[in-house]
């Protein structure tokens, strides 16, 4: 277990030198097969140095469960600070009478601690569609298992949730920072290339929003103007 959080802790603190690495190795591995190396193969593949999906997301579990543990915690001595108070301020009557949002955030915490693996594995499956979507338009030729380095090696980002107050906004950012490391030094993007496809969702996400926009307008403008109305 040690030799797993030292290897996560590896990735989380030198990404590009671990893509580097994790490119150059499989590089190395396909000039072998070329020249029929099959036992050198063997023996390189046996001293990978990477993690593992599974490695990833236990590792990444513990550290989530250690932001829900401080959440709550936080949440708990918040309200009790709160209804200590004599004073029937603004603040004090939102906590009095948030039983529903005290239940629902709790509800929250506890399922996303118990679905943990589940939210991750979704994560993983939407960069890897992603990816391999724009990998077919750039005309790249990429293997599943760099694309998975790429996608797994970016959980290491739920590190960052253990800071206090800025750990989810931290994780977030560093989620896409990671992912753009692995594109851009694992898969041999470019930057550009790299940069389109880790803002592609948001992009991706306005278009959406633009849709949705000029659907509401024209709805409008025909509920305003009934068809033959106009002609009068």
């Amino acid at each position: 277990m040690i030799s797993i959080i030292n290897t996560y802790l590896q990735i989380l603190l030198h990404p590009i030198s671990t893509h580097l690495e994790e490119s150059e190795q499989r590089s190395r591995l396909q000039t072998m097969k070329k020249n029929r190396l099959f036992e050198v193969v063997r023996e390189s593949t046996d001293e990978n140095h990477g993690l593992d999906y599974v490695s990833i997301i236990l590792v990444s579990w513990l550290f989530f469960m250690i932001y829900s543990l401080y959440s709550l915690a936080f949440a708990n001595l918040g309200e009790i600070l709160f209804t200590d108070e004599q004073a029937s301020g603004f603040l004090s009557s939102l906590v009095s009478s948030n039983n529903f949002r005290r239940n629902y955030f709790l509800i929250s915490l506890l399922s996303g601690v118990v679905f943990f693996p589940f939210y991750a594995w979704i994560y993983v499956k939407f960069w890897r569609t992603i990816i391999k979507f724009f990998a077919s338009i750039y005309d790249k030729e990429v293997e599943e298992e760099s694309i998975d380095q790429v996608t797994n090696y970016s959980l290491v980002s739920n590190f960052f949730l253990i800071i206090p107050v800025i750990g989810t906004l931290l994780k977030t950012l560093c989620s896409i920072y990671y992912v753009f490391i692995g594109l851009r030094y694992n898969l041999k993007f470019n930057s550009i290339q790299s940069a389109t496809v880790v803002f592609s969702p948001l992009i991706l996400l306005g278009l959406l929003f633009l849709m949705i926009f000029v659907y509401i307008l024209v709805i409008v403008n025909l509920l305003e103007f009934p068809p033959g109305l106009a002609d009068f």
